[in-house]
């Protein structure tokens, strides 16, 4: 829907932003839409994300879910520039469900700075994280016990994720992250301070 000059036809490859529209830079046309915070879920593998995603999800009538592993096989996974492209294709996808009036939630790994840096993020009013986090003895024993296909349990890969986990309590306050410690909360529990967290911000 926003991708494409209603008047001159250009492909937006840039976005003149205004408060609730955007201008065509080739033609400046003004092309208004639907503008909402995004929310984000995120967290190392392991600390529940996609097991509450879905309960999330049953729970929610105002805010709409989507899982980014979702999109894995839709954009360029490059490391180079810090998975740019895969990160504003969900934006892209987000912007458009938004139209909808409804404020979307990416679920899926991310730190702050990630989609700041994307050509969409101008689509939403603010960005709000919060991130799920646990103990790293009760981290490491969800790893190890996943299937090989998921590729997380091997002790390196462990190891690395341990890391990410406690980056994200270590930066939780620099970066203004909601926490959800889940070490021991039951998923109902963890659903409810997800719950709590999105009406409250």
């Amino acid at each position: 829907m926003l991708s494409i000059c209603r008047q001159c036809g250009n492909y937006h490859t840039e976005y003149q932003f205004e408060e609730v529209a955007f201008l065509c830079v080739n033609c400046g046309y003004r092309q208004e839409f639907v503008r909402l915070p995004l929310f984000v879920i995120t967290g190392a593998s392991g600390a529940g994300k996609s097991t509450i995603a879905l309960h999330l999800a049953h729970r929610l009538s105002d805010f709409v879910v989507l899982e980014v592993d979702t999109f894995l096989q839709c954009a360029p996974l490059n490391i180079d520039s810090d998975y740019r492209e895969f990160r504003d294709y969900c934006l892209r996808v987000a912007r458009e469900v938004m139209q909808h009036g409804h404020p979307v939630v990416l679920v899926g790994s991310a730190t702050p700075g990630q989609y700041e840096s994307c050509l969409n993020i101008g689509f939403f009013s603010k960005i709000v994280y919060c991130a799920l986090v646990t103990d790293n003895a009760v981290l490491a024993q969800r790893l190890e016990v996943r299937p090989d296909w998921r590729a997380s349990s091997h002790p390196q890969q462990i190891d690395i994720m341990l890391t990410y986990n406690q980056w994200f309590k270590d930066n939780a306050a620099k970066f203004g992250l909601y926490l959800v410690d889940n070490s021991t909360q039951s998923i109902e529990d963890t659903v409810g301070s997800l719950l709590n967290w999105l009406n409250s911000s």
